[in-house]
């Protein structure tokens, strides 16, 4: 089943392009958007000094009260 839904795009009175979503897919003027993959984190509730000093990465699911910053809450 092919389900399709369009949107244009304009820059002033320029039509700049379509973006279409077809079949689960983003397509931009009828060719396929890719990009890249993120491996984010989950994260497993603990909190210790040296996780911070091992590079720890930012995480949308990381929350400790009264910390802010990287490896504490991003």
């Amino acid at each position: 089943m092919k389900y399709a839904t369009t949107t244009q795009t304009k820059v002033g009175n320029k039509e700049e392009g379509k973006f279409a979503i077809t079949d689960g897919h983003i397509t931009f003027n009828g060719k396929l958007i890719t990009g890249n993959r993120y491996a984010i984190p989950w994260w497993n509730g603990r909190t210790k000094d040296n996780f911070i000093q091992k590079g720890a990465k930012p995480a949308i699911t990381r929350f400790v009260p009264g910390r802010e910053g990287t490896g504490w809450t991003d």
